[in-house]
């Protein structure tokens, strides 16, 4: 993750991920799994003040497996308020 200042109160920033899951197969049959997960994201945070926000980020995830049927693709948008106390 990397976070930037644009402004005082303009925080930018970015996330990059890679992670491998490895299952074992079972004695039923189950045949052996291994996962490739890629993940990137960006985002940005808006400050009102000194405790209301406004967060916005995007995130993309992928999943490549060696089963059929277990790859995918998911896009995901957040939006939050929050207020410090």
């Amino acid at each position: 993750r990397v976070d930037h200042e644009l402004r005082r109160n303009i925080l930018l920033n970015a996330t990059l991920g890679y992670s491998v899951n490895e299952y074992e197969g079972s004695a039923l049959g189950v045949k052996e799994r291994d996962d490739d997960i890629y993940q990137y994201g960006v985002g940005v945070k808006y400050l009102f003040n000194r405790n209301l926000y406004l967060d916005a980020s995007y995130r993309y995830s992928e999943r490549d497996s060696n089963i059929a049927g277990g790859d995918y693709d998911v896009d995901s948008v957040f939006v939050s308020l929050g207020a410090r106390i």
